[in-house]
């Protein structure tokens, strides 16, 4: 073993196993975590950065790249627009189209119309109303 790291070995020695591994895992983590800033585009600078986001590490600032800013910018953007587009409803049909059953309460001809499923018989389940062409009054829900 060289001189060097038997006076390595020998400071790690001094602390509990404990602590010296839970340094160990603590370095790891650090490490990992500056490969991964500087992966996603961000450098260390000493000068605090204005109008722009930065993490404070270890007494340094590490500012996003402009270029690297817009590129993250614009795909969540175009995500969100892909979310918006996707999420939107089907529109219900209002129109009336006359049907072959007759009114059950006057015997006429009656017309078929969608329920929206926001208003109050929509929320009880009901799919189709049946509009009298006689008298508008006469409704059925189904």
């Amino acid at each position: 073993m060289k001189t060097q790291d038997k006076q390595i070995v020998a400071m790690l020695k001094a602390f509990d196993r404990d602590v010296v591994l839970k340094a160990i895992e603590l370095y790891n983590d650090e490490d990992s975590l500056r490969q991964e800033l500087n992966t996603g585009g961000w450098f260390p600078q000493r000068d605090k950065p204005e109008n722009q986001e930065f993490y404070f590490i270890d007494g340094v600032y590490w500012v996003q790249t402009p270029e690297k800013r817009n590129e993250e910018t614009a795909t969540k953007i175009k995500e969100l627009q892909q979310q918006a587009a996707a999420a939107k409803k089907k529109r219900t049909s209002m129109a009336l189209k006359k049907v072959s059953v007759k009114c059950p309460y006057c015997g006429a001809e009656t017309y078929k119309q969608a329920v929206c499923g926001g208003c109050a018989a929509g929320k009880k389940g009901y799919k189709i109303r049946l509009i009298c062409e006689e008298n508008p009054d006469h409704e059925v829900l189904l």
